[in-house]
């Protein structure tokens, strides 16, 4: 039974505010935190069909360390068949998320890595502040991403900019995340909050009904280019699971020490 203890909602003036509340551990996603975010998509997707859509959500971290930093690798660090089933069920949760027909801004402050910086890219918008910091980290770990990165990075900066971000693993910060394209809106810490309630004043002053088109026929174009991309991203993440260098890279993580590759 979901609790609802890491996922805190809020609704003010049509707004939906979602606050992600896993501090302990930097709100890295596992079984429970992703099931109360396919929750909160259910719940707004009969909120639309019922006409009572927020106009606007805003989803955030409720600390300033991260946005979210990365998936709970101690999900599945010793049960590779849990490990397959539980990328699964992230790619599954974040891309229903993704095609909810609401504008969704993403706030980050810290770090967004890993699932993190997918569940970001999720979001139709990406506000953050310039010391935020953004990477994939995975290929670190012998891994890929696995819930839609490889895709999403690519739609929103090329394949050329997620070829760098994935391969390298590189950290960006705020400034260069937007020099690339990955965000949209970066502002000094003391500047931000001016900046996004622009932002969100800008969003809800518009028609929700032609908004609510614009990202049915934007979400479909995205499912039409991504269905077999995303299969295919789950099954290379699957294999390099099982694969001997992406075991060392689980156990490195989990043993706090660098993997041994090759």
């Amino acid at each position: 039974m979901i609790r609802h203890m890491n996922i805190k909602r809020e609704t003010k003036d049509n707004i939906l505010e979602v606050t992600l509340n896993r501090p302990e551990r930097l709100n890295a996603l596992d079984w429970d935190m992703l099931a109360e975010l396919r929750k909160l998509t259910l719940d707004i997707t009969t909120d639309i069909a019922q006409g009572q859509a927020p106009r606007l959500v805003v989803l955030r971290s409720s600390s300033e360390k991260a946005f979210v930093a990365g998936a709970d690798i101690k999900c599945f660090a010793s049960d590779l068949a849990r490990a397959q089933e539980f990328a699964a069920f992230g790619q599954e949760v974040i891309s229903d998320f993704a095609d909810i027909p609401v504008p969704k801004i993403a706030v980050i402050h810290g770090y967004a890595l890993g699932g993190g910086l997918e569940l970001a890219l999720a979001c139709d918008l990406i506000a953050t502040t310039t010391q935020s910091i953004f990477g994939f980290p995975e290929t670190g770990l012998g891994l890929v991403p696995g819930f839609g990165g490889t895709l999403r990075a690519a739609l929103r900066i090329g394949t050329a900019g997620a070829r760098r971000m994935i391969i390298t693993g590189d950290k960006l910060t705020g400034d260069q995340a937007l020099l690339l394209g990955l965000v949209d809106y970066c502002a000094p810490l003391d500047e931000f909050q001016s900046v996004l309630n622009t932002v969100i004043q800008q969003v809800i002053s518009v028609s929700p009904l032609a908004v609510r088109s614009a990202l049915i026929l934007l979400n479909e174009l995205e499912r039409e280019v991504g269905i077999q991309a995303l299969k295919r991203e789950k099954d290379c993440f699957a294999s390099l699971l099982a694969s001997d260098e992406g075991k060392e890279g689980v156990r490195a993580f989990v043993e706090k020490r660098p993997p041994l590759f090759g």
